[in-house]
């Protein structure tokens, strides 16, 4: 409700312009430009009071991060009550790391995505579970762990998404147990009769 009264001076896309981002209590304003964040911010803590909310300051409830090249990292957004909102480089939000650096988060991805992998290692090795078995299983419990908010990295990137490919193409190389194979598999061949889809 109170994001109602919260002025859309959000980022453009190509769905419209995005100013918030919402889940439960926890609420992401987005902006190009500091001035139309402290806007949207003053609007926002209003909006919350007028209904008996209030917006918690501490550290790690409300900060401010500035994401890209062209931000003015000095600039800071003030309360109503005229405190200044914590300032951070890295972001966890709602599990995924949001900063400038999509490889710090991606490293933590492959990490979680390599335990899926090796828990289910018994599947895999399995001679009893066929190849189709293997892919589905793959598609459905360690690639959206690999994948999960892959969505917010540079994906136009060639260097990003090269490296998305490459690992998901080693840990299907795992699951498939390719050692199995007299030679190796190529790159399609792991692929063939699976519905999984990467960028």
């Amino acid at each position: 409700y109170v994001l109602r009264l919260v002025p859309s001076e959000g980022v453009k896309t190509a769905y419209g312009c995005l100013s918030s981002l919402a889940f439960a209590d926890d609420i992401g304003l987005l902006s190009r430009s500091v001035d139309s964040l402290q806007r949207m911010f003053t609007a926002l803590e209003k909006s919350a009071l007028a209904v008996g909310l209030r917006i918690n300051m501490d550290k790690g409830k409300t900060e401010l991060m500035c994401v890209g090249e062209s931000v003015d990292r000095t600039a800071v957004i003030i309360n109503l009550s005229g405190a200044v909102v914590c300032r951070t480089d890295s972001y966890k939000y709602l599990g995924a790391m949001i900063s400038d650096n999509w490889r710090h988060d991606w490293k933590k991805r492959v990490g979680i995505a390599w335990s899926m992998a090796k828990r289910l290692r018994n599947v895999w090795s399995n001679p009893l579970v066929d190849v189709t078995m293997k892919r589905r299983l793959f598609s459905t419990l360690v690639a959206p762990v690999l994948t999960y908010s892959s969505f917010r990295y540079p994906l136009m990137n060639i260097t990003c998404a090269e490296t998305i490919h490459r690992s998901s193409n080693v840990l299907l190389r795992y699951c498939l147990d390719d050692s199995r194979y007299p030679h190796s598999l190529h790159t399609e061949d792991l692929y063939v009769g699976s519905t999984v889809l990467f960028l």
